[in-house]
């Protein structure tokens, strides 16, 4: 379905002005409008679906632009993932490939330079060792949670059932969990994208270094917080499990963690990773020199997306523990709370 383009047809646009690449209906609509045009077709007309191959497929990946390929393969992670959890009612399917799906959208870019040029743009070969360093962290630490247990679910899903009609959670799944996330995650690439079109064309710059000094703190700063996290819970279930010998140190007892970083910010992994995916944005402004252009979407989102998990996590939190609303007039939410009302 993404063998539409001659080959080379993408690289002509390596020669647009940098403005232009900028310009979400000269270097990305055209993509758009393809790839729901083919959508249309293959729904008026199901049987042309059977003149697919595996070499009409491999040959589109290769040939067709990395942009229109990275939409099929989306909207074909969001079509598994929404039939996997409905079959097994377990909505957090898509969570399993947060830490993964970037970094593979992200080679994805990379290799279509690769098979195109004899050389590949040393600004994505940057974006992309940063953000595959950032997919093993995230996955690291997830995988040691248990979340790729095939019954692992994220708990806030539960209060999220208990509070909506069924017919609105399946909504939800088949719009916001299944398929706007797995655009999302494609999206937050998008950067590489634009940097890819651009190549070295823009030698490296100051943006750009600043963009992987940024990078590179956000990382550190949640491996630190997840770790702070981590230790506090595994040493308060431990002294709960040891409750009948020895009393719950008061820090445990209170149940969650007010310490490190967790003193200054609620949640200082949630500020690093935001900022981390800016500074991936950043890249792209490096390499346009346009503040805004049309790849600020997979950020922007992902700021929406933190919008309304926050506050959720944070009712959970509230109700599940006494003290924490204390805790959030003291602390800020992301930044440090110079005028606490408690």
């Amino acid at each position: 379905p993404t063998a539409n383009l001659p080959q080379g047809a993408d690289q002509q646009k390596m020669n647009l002005p940098l403005t232009d690449i900028s310009k979400y209906a000269i270097s990305c609509e055209p993509h758009v409008n393809s790839f729901i045009d083919t959508i249309l077709s293959y729904y008026h007309n199901p049987s042309s679906l059977t003149s697919l191959s595996s070499f009409s497929l491999s040959h589109g990946y290769v040939y067709s632009d990395p942009f229109l390929s990275g939409l099929w393969i989306a909207f074909i992670i969001g079509v598994v993932v929404f039939i996997v959890s409905e079959i097994t009612q377990n909505f957090s399917q898509i969570d399993k490939l947060w830490s993964i799906l970037p970094p593979m959208f992200a080679v994805h870019f990379l290799l279509h330079s690769y098979f195109h040029s004899e050389k590949i743009p040393t600004r994505v070969v940057i974006m992309v060792s940063l953000i595959v360093l950032w997919g093993f962290r995230l996955t690291f630490n997830y995988a040691r949670k248990g979340g790729y247990k095939w019954s692992a679910e994220d708990y806030r899903w539960n209060y999220v059932k208990s509070l909506a009609p069924a017919i609105f959670f399946h909504l939800l799944n088949i719009t916001f969990i299944s398929f706007i996330q797995s655009y999302l995650l494609f999206a937050m690439a998008w950067p590489v994208y634009i940097a890819l079109i651009v190549g070295d064309r823009v030698p490296l710059n100051w943006l750009d270094f600043f963009s992987a000094g940024l990078f590179i703190v956000c990382l550190v700063t949640e491996t630190i917080a997840d770790q702070q996290q981590w230790n506090f819970q595994q040493a308060k279930h431990k002294a709960i499990a040891n409750k009948k010998s020895k009393k719950i140190p008061a820090k445990y007892e209170k149940g969650f963690i007010t310490e490190g970083f967790f003193a200054y910010s609620r949640h200082p992994n949630f500020l690093a990773e935001q900022t981390l995916w800016f500074s991936v944005y950043l890249f792209s402004v490096a390499a346009t020199g346009q503040f805004l252009n049309w790849s600020i979407v997979g950020f922007f989102t992902l700021w929406l997306v933190f919008q309304g998990s926050t506050p959720l996590t944070e009712w959970i939190s509230a109700g599940k523990y006494p003290e924490y609303k204390n805790y959030m007039k003291n602390v800020g939410r992301l930044f440090p709370n110079f005028f606490p009302s408690g």
